[in-house]
C-alpha cells in the first residue's frame, strides 16, 4: 500500500508536469474550481493509466473520485489494490 500523503504528492506532481495545472491543495475541488474540464478529464484519465499502471474502467469511476487530488489518490489506491489482487488470483490460477 502506497502512503496517501506520497501519493498525493505524485498525483500533484503529475497535473503539474502532465497536465501543465497549479493545484491549489490537496483538497481543492477541480470540479467547482473549473480547474478540469471535461478535456482535461480523459487527459487525466490516460495519465493515471500509464504513471500508476491501473485499468480504469467506466463501471468503477464516481465523478465524486475526481473532486480533488485527495479523492483521486484515494482512487488510485483501491485500483492498484484491485490490480494486485487479480494478479494474486492469476498467479494462484497459473500455478495449479
Amino acid at each position: 500500500m502506497i502512503e496517501h500523503g506520497l501519493l498525493c504528492g505524485q498525483i500533484e506532481y503529475l497535473f503539474a508536469k502532465e497536465l501543465e495545472i497549479t493545484v491549489p491543495s490537496y483538497n481543492t475541488n477541480l470540479i467547482d474550481e473549473g480547474i478540469i474540464d471535461s478535456l482535461t478529464f480523459v487527459e487525466l484519465l490516460d495519465q493515471l493509466e500509464q504513471n500508476f499502471r491501473i485499468r480504469i474502467s467506466l463501471e468503477d469511476m464516481e465523478i465524486d473520485d475526481f473532486v480533488s487530488i485527495d479523492h483521486i489518490a484515494h482512487f488510485v489506491q483501491r485500483s492498484i489494490d484491485v490490480n494486485i489482487g487479480s494478479i494474486c488470483i492469476l498467479s494462484v490460477k497459473i500455478e495449479r
